[in-house]
């Protein structure tokens, strides 16, 4: 499972379904079970849902022309998120799942709120979810 830090705008849209795709700059290819798990960041700073996606790694001169139904953001915004790169990192939003919200200080008080993401081992994915 990822950590995905994710401002709150992001995750509302999310969570209504306007926006079925994340875009990152990195790709999660040691994320097996494809779980994400989001951090809905300043001023909300807690754990919301979590959900499953597929990953597509592509060209990101590509990504607009494929993505630009289901994304909720610009296409200069997306220009300048990936300049300079030539892959793109794609999570399409498969199944959302809600959870209590939880304060992640509350939980894993020596995890410091990674600024892009971090992955969770098996033992932090059972404490979040149970």
């Amino acid at each position: 499972m990822i950590f995905l830090p994710i401002k709150p705008k992001f995750v509302n849209k999310i969570l209504s379904w306007e926006k079925k795709v994340e875009f990152r700059k990195t790709t999660f290819l040691k994320n097996d079970d494809k779980l994400c798990l989001m951090y809905s960041s300043y001023p909300i700073k807690k754990i919301v849902w979590y959900f499953k996606y597929e990953l597509d790694i592509i060209n990101s001169k590509d990504v607009y022309n494929k993505y630009w139904k289901i994304w909720w953001i610009d296409k200069e915004s997306l220009d300048e998120y990936y300049k300079n790169k030539d892959f793109s990192c794609v999570l399409i939003i498969k199944e959302l799942f809600k959870i209590d919200e939880k304060n992640v200080v509350d939980i894993f008080p020596w995890l410091k709120i990674p600024q892009a993401f971090c992955y969770l081992s098996e033992e932090q994915k059972k404490i979040i979810l149970k």
